[in-house]
Protein backbone atom coordinates (compact mmCIF):
# COMPACT_ATOMS: atom_id res chain seq x y z
CA UNK A 1 0.00 0.00 0.00
CA UNK A 2 1.87 3.30 -0.93
CA UNK A 3 2.19 6.42 1.60
CA UNK A 4 -1.12 8.31 -0.14
CA UNK A 5 -3.24 5.28 0.01
CA UNK A 6 -2.40 4.90 3.59
CA UNK A 7 -2.73 8.47 4.69
CA UNK A 8 -6.06 9.22 2.93
CA UNK A 9 -7.59 5.99 5.19
CA UNK A 10 -6.22 6.98 8.04
CA UNK A 11 -7.85 10.73 7.11
CA UNK A 12 -10.86 8.98 6.09
CA UNK A 13 -10.98 6.80 9.10
CA UNK A 14 -10.45 9.65 11.82
CA UNK A 15 -13.09 11.62 9.64
CA UNK A 16 -15.94 8.82 10.31
CA UNK A 17 -14.89 8.45 13.55
CA UNK A 18 -15.48 12.41 14.33
CA UNK A 19 -18.25 12.35 12.40
CA UNK A 20 -19.29 9.40 14.93
CA UNK A 21 -18.45 11.12 17.69
CA UNK A 22 -19.81 14.13 17.21
CA UNK A 23 -22.74 12.56 16.80
CA UNK A 24 -23.13 10.67 19.72
CA UNK A 25 -22.42 13.60 22.13
CA UNK A 26 -24.96 15.93 20.75
CA UNK A 27 -27.78 17.20 23.49
CA UNK A 28 -31.15 15.59 22.29
CA UNK A 29 -32.56 18.73 21.52
CA UNK A 30 -29.57 19.22 19.12
CA UNK A 31 -30.52 15.99 17.39
CA UNK A 32 -31.64 17.27 14.08
CA UNK A 33 -31.09 16.53 10.36
CA UNK A 34 -29.99 20.20 9.83
CA UNK A 35 -27.66 19.27 12.69
CA UNK A 36 -26.19 16.16 11.65
CA UNK A 37 -26.34 17.54 7.72
CA UNK A 38 -24.06 19.92 9.15
CA UNK A 39 -21.62 17.83 10.90
CA UNK A 40 -21.23 15.73 8.42
CA UNK A 41 -20.97 18.25 5.94
CA UNK A 42 -17.89 20.13 7.79
CA UNK A 43 -15.90 17.12 8.69
CA UNK A 44 -16.25 15.42 5.03
CA UNK A 45 -14.71 19.01 3.80
CA UNK A 46 -12.08 18.64 6.48
CA UNK A 47 -11.79 15.07 5.24
CA UNK A 48 -11.60 16.22 1.53
CA UNK A 49 -8.95 19.07 2.68
CA UNK A 50 -6.74 16.66 4.15
CA UNK A 51 -6.72 14.18 1.31
CA UNK A 52 -6.31 16.84 -0.97
CA UNK A 53 -3.07 18.34 0.89
CA UNK A 54 -1.74 14.82 1.25
CA UNK A 55 -2.32 14.10 -2.86
CA UNK A 56 -0.33 17.16 -3.43
CA UNK A 57 2.59 16.72 -1.30
CA UNK A 58 2.72 13.30 -3.14
CA UNK A 59 2.36 14.55 -6.45
CA UNK A 60 5.27 17.64 -5.26
CA UNK A 61 7.70 14.88 -4.60
CA UNK A 62 6.62 12.65 -7.39
CA UNK A 63 7.39 15.79 -9.81
CA UNK A 64 10.47 16.40 -7.80
CA UNK A 65 11.84 12.71 -8.73
CA UNK A 66 10.61 13.20 -12.17
CA UNK A 67 12.32 15.91 -12.88
CA UNK A 68 15.86 14.58 -11.63
CA UNK A 69 15.61 11.54 -13.93
CA UNK A 70 14.66 13.68 -16.84
CA UNK A 71 17.85 15.77 -15.90
CA UNK A 72 19.94 12.60 -15.82
CA UNK A 73 18.51 11.18 -18.86
CA UNK A 74 19.42 14.36 -20.52
CA UNK A 75 22.30 14.09 -19.65
CA UNK A 76 23.27 10.42 -20.86
CA UNK A 77 21.86 11.29 -24.01
CA UNK A 78 24.04 14.42 -24.66
CA UNK A 79 26.46 11.99 -23.70
CA UNK A 80 26.07 9.27 -26.24
CA UNK A 81 25.39 12.19 -29.03
CA UNK A 82 28.54 13.78 -28.15
CA UNK A 83 30.17 10.57 -28.64
CA UNK A 84 28.73 9.73 -31.60
CA UNK A 85 29.49 13.31 -32.90
CA UNK A 86 33.79 11.86 -31.60
CA UNK A 87 32.75 8.89 -33.58
CA UNK A 88 31.72 10.07 -36.81
CA UNK A 89 34.86 12.77 -37.02
CA UNK A 90 37.24 9.89 -36.20
CA UNK A 91 35.40 8.01 -38.98
CA UNK A 92 36.03 11.06 -41.35
CA UNK A 93 39.05 11.74 -40.45
CA UNK A 94 40.01 7.77 -41.37
CA UNK A 95 38.17 8.59 -44.63
CA UNK A 96 39.91 11.71 -45.64
CA UNK A 97 43.50 9.41 -45.01
CA UNK A 98 42.41 6.86 -47.16
CA UNK A 99 41.79 9.47 -49.92
CA UNK A 100 44.81 11.07 -49.68
CA UNK A 101 46.51 7.85 -49.74
CA UNK A 102 44.83 7.22 -53.00
CA UNK A 103 45.94 9.87 -54.26
CA UNK A 104 42.09 11.35 -54.49
CA UNK A 105 42.46 14.75 -53.95
CA UNK A 106 39.41 16.57 -54.20
CA UNK A 107 37.19 14.12 -52.05
CA UNK A 108 39.90 14.47 -49.73
CA UNK A 109 39.52 18.05 -49.51
CA UNK A 110 35.60 17.97 -49.32
CA UNK A 111 35.95 15.44 -46.28
CA UNK A 112 38.50 17.63 -44.59
CA UNK A 113 35.78 20.19 -45.11
CA UNK A 114 33.15 17.90 -43.01
CA UNK A 115 35.35 17.45 -40.43
CA UNK A 116 36.36 20.85 -40.26
CA UNK A 117 32.99 21.70 -39.36
CA UNK A 118 32.47 18.69 -36.90
CA UNK A 119 35.58 19.94 -34.78
CA UNK A 120 33.90 23.53 -35.11
CA UNK A 121 30.90 22.23 -33.69
CA UNK A 122 32.66 20.50 -30.68
CA UNK A 123 33.27 23.93 -29.24
CA UNK A 124 29.67 24.70 -28.79
CA UNK A 125 28.99 21.16 -26.78
CA UNK A 126 29.34 21.58 -23.22
CA UNK A 127 30.41 17.90 -22.96
CA UNK A 128 33.31 18.27 -24.79
CA UNK A 129 34.79 21.62 -22.92
CA UNK A 130 37.46 19.45 -21.34
CA UNK A 131 38.43 18.19 -25.03
CA UNK A 132 38.48 21.90 -27.06
CA UNK A 133 39.97 23.36 -23.61
CA UNK A 134 43.09 21.18 -24.12
CA UNK A 135 46.25 22.98 -25.51
CA UNK A 136 46.96 19.42 -27.62
CA UNK A 137 43.49 19.79 -29.14
CA UNK A 138 43.69 23.02 -30.05
CA UNK A 139 47.67 22.56 -31.81
CA UNK A 140 45.47 19.62 -33.55
CA UNK A 141 42.93 21.49 -35.09
CA UNK A 142 45.46 24.66 -35.92
CA UNK A 143 47.69 21.98 -37.64
CA UNK A 144 44.67 20.57 -39.21
CA UNK A 145 43.55 24.20 -40.62
CA UNK A 146 47.06 24.48 -42.14
CA UNK A 147 46.98 21.00 -43.91
CA UNK A 148 43.59 22.09 -45.27
CA UNK A 149 44.87 24.87 -46.32
CA UNK A 150 47.49 22.79 -48.04
CA UNK A 151 45.02 20.57 -49.77
CA UNK A 152 43.29 23.15 -51.11
CA UNK A 153 46.56 25.06 -52.32
CA UNK A 154 47.25 22.05 -54.20
CA UNK A 155 43.94 21.59 -55.70
CA UNK A 156 44.12 25.43 -57.18
CA UNK A 157 47.68 25.06 -58.28
CA UNK A 158 48.47 21.18 -58.94
CA UNK A 159 52.37 21.69 -59.25
CA UNK A 160 52.55 23.06 -55.71
CA UNK A 161 54.25 20.73 -53.60
CA UNK A 162 52.37 18.94 -50.87
CA UNK A 163 53.78 17.12 -47.95
CA UNK A 164 50.76 14.52 -48.13
CA UNK A 165 52.97 12.38 -45.84
CA UNK A 166 52.71 15.07 -42.73
CA UNK A 167 49.26 15.54 -43.50
CA UNK A 168 48.22 11.97 -42.50
CA UNK A 169 50.35 11.84 -40.23
CA UNK A 170 49.06 14.86 -38.40
CA UNK A 171 45.18 13.10 -39.38
CA UNK A 172 46.48 10.01 -37.48
CA UNK A 173 47.87 12.24 -34.55
CA UNK A 174 44.48 14.19 -34.42
CA UNK A 175 42.29 10.60 -34.91
CA UNK A 176 44.25 9.37 -31.76
CA UNK A 177 43.66 12.29 -29.65
CA UNK A 178 39.87 12.00 -30.25
CA UNK A 179 40.08 8.32 -29.73
CA UNK A 180 41.42 8.47 -26.37
CA UNK A 181 38.49 10.89 -25.34
CA UNK A 182 35.79 9.69 -27.08
CA UNK A 183 37.00 6.04 -24.93
CA UNK A 184 37.48 8.69 -21.78
CA UNK A 185 33.79 9.67 -22.68
CA UNK A 186 32.47 6.42 -22.80
CA UNK A 187 33.77 5.55 -19.14
CA UNK A 188 32.24 8.50 -17.40
CA UNK A 189 28.95 7.02 -15.20
CA UNK A 190 26.36 9.87 -15.32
Amino acid sequence: MTEVKRNTFIITGIGILGIILTIYFFKESDKTLPNYATVIGTICSLIGLAIAYVNIVALKKASILMTSEIKNTLQKVNQLNSVSEISKAIKTNQEIQQYLRSNKIELAHLRTLDLKYMLLHFNSDPNLAELTVSDTYKRLVIEFGIDLNSINDNLINPKRKVDFFKIVNNLEELSTFLTQFETKLKTIKI
